[in-house]
């Protein structure tokens, strides 16, 4: 809470209800994650606000950041540490940058002019993917010869007309390392006179700068050279200091992803995939920032943790090629943590993900890997995996190897600790089971037993988990259908869809929808019934509409 905030209130002054945590209200909590996300997209006239003016023509960007952060389009002054969060620096080190002397490394001047999306036109340097076959390089000539530079312009003047417009500068970019052409004016700034006047071949064409290999400028410590060392030691210890990841804080993490693990259940994927992407920046930050060897361990599993949930909530969406995506960074995190049970579960996601996108021979597979990777301990990783192999196989018209994996499924679940029985995204239970025994036998057209363990999902399903109900309900529509109630089918399917809002009808639920309209026969597809049904699953989610 600030200074001036009454209690019981937001910072904007909304009155707070008793059981809120978090001391911001909605509207506040909405913009201040926004915030950490990364700079707002602003207009082009942004750039034009008279203090922003002044401070790009100051060649300072420093007074740049400072005119950002208080700029009028923002509704208040911008803090400095929520801006130094962007560009990967502290706030004493963005402080210093803003009243210091003006910035001469190019490198970050490239960073955080692409940060903040400062329009290039508008910059006195160029940015490296501008370059083109036919740009001449005029303008950096012109400026290289001190046209449009601030008073005190230094060595420009002086170098420009003897020097190619453009050098090749080896540069580390995203921590790679590559070449690029950049304005000679900006590296003369930057840079001493004598690294850029041994002699070429060609100054039509760019050439390779690298730095001087003659060290007898800096043989003598200067009082210049102690201060930039003493600057460079303070800058080590604030980094080491301010980017401690501390035990309450991985602690709320470990919070976090438990809490997104329910929410898993009962909240609809496309609300689900915003907060994810927020959290998951956050926790990227937190991540490239860690120091500790034991809290980076805990920190990458927890990262493989919420990219297997940012993967299954893309499944649910039916965004196979995003989910494959997630489903690789999930891994590479699993395995650097070294935990088999985060490893067996991250690969059960991945598994469900082959199997709603129509790759069962694949989904088994990695189904398979999943049960293997705990070995002998009985994890929630393995049973899902277990259950997920058995419909695969079923899909696959396999029914020794489905009861076979299925039975798998039940002796895990029966020896599953405790703790892990839940309807938690990391849990299981019979529910779940259930509903994965009833689709098998569906997919095998032994509708008998699958009516039988529908019958006993629907009843101990929990009442919020309307995926799992409705997935149920549709593949009990699809028994209907196989043992020739086509009426009754579409009914059953239409009541059960009509039951959802338009942003739970999304994804892998319209998918399997469609799938039992598509199965009808023709003349069947063309009844009144069917088209209901049909134009039921076009009508847009508000999500859809807004966009």
């Amino acid at each position: 809470m600030t200074a001036d905030q009454a209690p019981g209130a937001c910072r904007c002054g909304t009155r707070l209800a008793r059981d809120n945590t978090t001391g911001l209200c909605g509207a506040c909590t909405n913009q201040a994650r926004d915030l950490y996300v990364g700079p707002p997209v602003v207009p082009r006239s942004f750039w034009h606000a008279e203090e922003m003016r002044e401070a790009l023509a100051s060649w300072h960007m420093g007074r740049v950041i400072h005119a950002y952060r208080t700029h009028p389009y923002h509704a208040k002054p911008l803090a400095q540490d929520i801006v130094a969060d962007w560009m990967g620096i502290t706030q004493t080190q963005l402080s210093r940058i803003e009243n210091g002397e003006p910035m001469q490394d190019l490198g970050k001047l490239i960073r955080w002019a692409y940060t903040l999306r400062i329009p290039e036109d508008l910059l006195w340097f160029r940015l490296p993917h501008a370059r083109d076959s036919n740009d001449t390089g005029s303008s950096a000539v012109e400026r290289a010869k001190g046209g449009g530079r601030p008073a005190g312009g230094g060595l420009v003047g002086d170098l420009g007309a003897h020097l190619p417009d453009t050098l090749l500068v080896p540069l580390q970019i995203n921590g790679q390392q590559v070449t690029l052409p950049i304005a000679t004016h900006t590296l003369v700034e930057a840079n001493s006179a004598a690294l850029l006047t041994a002699p070429h071949e060609d100054e039509t064409q760019p050439r390779l700068w690298t730095p001087a290999s003659d060290n007898t400028a800096i043989a003598t410590p200067t009082t210049a050279g102690l201060e930039q060392a003493e600057l460079l030691r303070r800058e080590l210890t604030d980094t080491l200091s301010e980017h401690a990841v501390t035990e309450a804080s991985l602690d709320d993490w470990e919070q976090t992803v438990l809490r997104y693990g329910q929410a898993t259940r009962d909240r609809p994927a496309g609300l689900l995939l915003a907060d994810l992407t927020i959290d998951l920046a956050r926790l990227k930050r937190t991540l490239s920032r860690c120091r500790s060897a034991s809290a980076l361990r805990r920190l990458t599993r927890l990262t493989a943790q919420m990219s297997g949930l940012m993967c299954l909530t893309l499944i649910k969406l039916d965004e196979r090629a995003a989910f494959r995506g997630w489903a690789h960074t999930a891994r590479i995190a699993a395995d650097e943590a070294g935990d088999p049970t985060t490893h067996s579960w991250v690969l059960a996601q991945e598994a469900y993900g082959h199997y709603y996108s129509g790759d069962l021979t694949e989904a088994t597979h990695v189904a398979r890997h999943a049960q293997d990777v705990p070995g002998a301990e009985l994890t929630v990783g393995a049973v899902l995996a277990a259950a997920l192999e058995a419909r695969a196989h079923a899909g696959l018209g396999r029914p020794d190897e489905t009861r076979t994996a299925l039975q798998h499924a039940e002796t895990i679940l029966e020896k599953l600790r405790p703790d892990s029985i839940n309807t938690s995204a990391f849990g299981y239970n019979e529910a779940q089971l259930r509903f994965h025994e009833g689709n098998a036998f569906t997919h095998l057209h032994d509708t008998r037993s699958a009516w039988k363990a529908q019958e006993r999902a629907l009843e101990i399903c929990p009442p919020g988990d309307y995926m799992d109900q409705t997935l149920t309900r549709l593949d009990r529509a699809s028994c209907l259908l196989h043992d020739g109630d086509a009426s009754a089918a579409v009914s059953y399917a239409t009541d059960t869809l009509v039951s959802l809002d338009a942003q739970q009808r999304q994804g892998i639920i319209a998918v399997r929808a469609q799938e039992i309209v598509d199965s009808l026969p023709k003349r069947q597809q063309a009844l009144p019934p069917a088209r209901e049904l049909h134009e039921l699953l076009m009508t847009p989610s508000d999500t859809d509409t807004k966009e």
